[in-house]
C-alpha cells in the first residue's frame, strides 16, 4: 500500500501570443514544511560548525602568566570541543571553587579573594563567557583545553561582591566524519554569589 502526499494545486490563466488562455498549475508547499526544512538548516549550520578561535601556530595565549601558562595548538578546540586553541601548558594554582555541568541552574556561592573554574567535559562542544562578568575577572584565555583532566575551562578570580550569571551553552561536537550529526543546542546557566 502506497502513501500519497496531497498538494494543493491551484490553476491560473496565462494569456499566449494569440490571445488564447493556457492553464498554468502553480503547486504551493505548505508554510509549516518551509519552516520545518528552514530550522533543520539552522540547526544544522549552528550543530556542526567549526567555531574555534585559534591563531595557528604554537606560542604563548595567556594573558595572565603569573597564574599558568597556555600554549595554542591549531585545531585543539574543535577537537576536544572547546572554544579555543589554548592548551593548558603549566598548572596555576589550584581553584578553590569548582563548578561543573551538574550545578548548572543553580547557584554557586563564592568569596572575595577565591578562584573558581567553571570545568565542562570533551566530547561536546562548548561556548561561554569570553569576558569578565560582574565580580568575577576572567583569568587566561576563555574556554582553554586542560588534557590532563579532559575538560574546558574558564578560570575567574573573585574581585568583589555581586552576583553574576554565567551563560554556557553545549552542542554535538562533530568532525565531519559522522553521516549524521544530532541537531541540539542545550544551555547551562550557573548563577554566582559572590560573597
Amino acid at each position: 500500500m502506497h502513501t500519497r502526499s496531497i498538494i494543493k494545486q491551484e490553476a491560473h490563466p496565462m494569456p499566449t501570443e494569440n490571445g488564447a488562455y493556457t492553464l498554468l498549475v502553480l503547486r504551493r508547499k505548505p508554510f509549516l514544511i518551509t519552516i520545518v526544512l528552514s530550522l533543520f538548516l539552522l540547526l544544522f549550520l549552528a550543530g556542526c560548525g567549526a567555531t574555534s578561535s585559534g591563531t595557528g601556530g604554537t606560542g604563548s595565549g595567556n594573558s595572565n602568566p603569573g597564574n599558568g601558562s597556555t600554549k595554542t595548538v591549531k585545531g585543539s578546540g574543535a577537537q576536544n570541543g572547546c572554544p579555543s586553541d589554548a592548551v593548558l601548558e603549566t598548572r596555576p594554582s589550584n581553584p578553590t571553587v569548582t563548578v561543573k555541568p551538574t550545578q548548572q541552574d543553580s547557584t554557586v556561592t563564592v568569596h572575595k579573594g577565591d578562584v573558581m573554574e567553571v570545568q565542562l567535559p570533551f566530547g561536546s562542544r562548548w561556548a561561554g563567557p569570553t569576558k569578565s562578568e560582574g565580580p568575577l575577572q576572567m583569568e587566561m584565555t576563555a574556554g582553554f583545553a586542560d588534557q590532563g583532566a579532559k575538560v574546558c575551562v574558564w578560570r575567574f578570580s573573585v574581585q568583589g561582591t555581586g552576583h553574576a550569571t554565567l551563560n554556557f551553552s553545549k552542542r554535538a561536537l562533530c568532525n565531519g566524519k559522522e553521516r549524521v550529526c544530532a541537531m541540539y543546542i542545550m544551555p547551562y546557566t550557573f548563577t554566582v554569589n559572590a560573597q
